[in-house]
C-alpha cells in the first residue's frame, strides 16, 4: 500500500464508521431495486440516483427523485418507503449479510469504476482506493451497521438531518 493510499484511508476511513462510498455501496440496493420495481410492477415513471460523498470533513448520502409525472409528496413517501427498506437489511443474521456483501462487492466494480471517474475529474482520486473500498465493505460488521443506521436514519437521532428540496 502506497502512502498516498495509507494518508487516504486515514482521512476517509475512519474504524468505527464507513466511507462514504461504502456506506452507498450497501445502502443504495434497496433504492435501485425499489426504482426498477416501481417501473416495472406499478409503471410508475421516475429515476432514483444514490449519491455518497465526504466533503469538507462531512459525509453525506443523497438520493434523487426526479419525475415529469408525480408529485413531490408522492416522491418523499417513496424515499421514506425504501429508507425503511434499509432497515430491514439489518434484520438478518451474519450468514446472509456476508452472501449479500459477497454480491455487492461482485456488482461493484462498475459502479466504483463512474465513482472513481468523478474523483479523477475532481483530482482527488488516488490509485488503489477501489481496493480499500471493495475491502471495507467486506470487512463491515452487522453492528456497524446498525449503529450507523441508528445514528443517521433514525428520524428519532439527534444525529439525523434530513434536507428536502421540492420543486413543483
Amino acid at each position: 500500500m502506497t502512502r498516498e493510499v495509507e494518508e487516504l484511508v486515514g482521512e476517509m476511513i475512519e474504524p468505527q464508521h464507513m466511507s462514504p462510498l461504502a456506506f452507498k455501496t450497501l445502502f443504495s440496493r434497496p433504492f435501485l431495486q425499489d426504482r426498477d420495481c416501481n417501473k416495472t410492477e406499478e409503471g410508475l415513471g421516475y429515476n432514483v440516483e444514490c449519491m455518497a460523498d465526504f466533503v469538507g470533513g462531512i459525509s453525506s448520502f443523497s438520493v434523487t427523485v426526479i419525475s415529469s409525472r408525480y408529485n413531490p409528496t408522492f416522491l418523499l413517501h417513496r424515499i421514506n418507503q425504501c429508507i425503511d427498506k434499509c432497515r430491514g437489511l439489518l434484520d438478518v443474521d451474519y450468514q446472509t449479510l456476508e452472501e449479500y456483501k459477497r454480491g455487492v462487492r461482485d456488482q461493484l466494480a462498475v459502479e466504483t469504476g463512474e465513482d472513481i471517474w468523478n474523483l479523477i475529474e475532481e483530482k482527488r482520486f488516488v490509485r488503489g482506493s477501489e481496493f480499500l473500498i471493495w475491502n471495507e465493505v467486506e470487512s463491515i460488521k452487522l453492528e456497524v451497521l446498525m449503529e450507523f443506521h441508528k445514528k443517521f436514519f433514525t428520524e428519532s437521532s439527534p444525529e439525523c438531518r434530513k434536507a428536502v428540496v421540492c420543486i413543483y
